[in-house]
């Protein structure tokens, strides 16, 4: 699922156990919106995801290394301690501004202080 949440903000929720065409599902909305518009701010919440394929998470970075320049900040919610160091391992990796979060409001508090700031 995917929603435009404001002006920048794309967000994606993962459930379940991810598999590559599950995340090639939930991503093919968020690809559109990169390639037609401005820089977006996404916000991917996994929730309800309970475990991923490893080569799910090698298509994720794949995907977001390929949309980086478009992507201003991504905030990943999960309340994974583990998911946590992946995912701020995953955003030095990339030099991208990624941070995991455990609440979908403190993730929302965080990308919209992006759009203040470049306000």
């Amino acid at each position: 699922m995917i929603a435009l949440e404001a002006a920048s903000i794309v967000a994606v929720e993962l459930v379940d156990h991810l598999t590559v065409p599950a995340l090639r599902v939930a991503l093919g909305p968020a690809t559109q919106l990169l390639r037609a518009g401005p820089r977006l701010l996404l916000l991917v919440d996994c929730l309800a995801m309970t475990g991923y394929d490893a080569d799910a998470r090698a298509q994720f970075v794949s995907w977001n290394a390929a949309h980086r320049p478009r992507i201003e900040r991504v905030a990943i919610v999960t309340d994974n301690r583990l998911w946590h160091m992946v995912i701020s391992a995953m955003g030095l990796a990339a030099r991208q501004e990624m941070r995991p979060f455990t609440s979908t409001g403190r993730a929302r508090v965080w990308l919209e202080e992006r759009v203040r700031l470049a306000s």
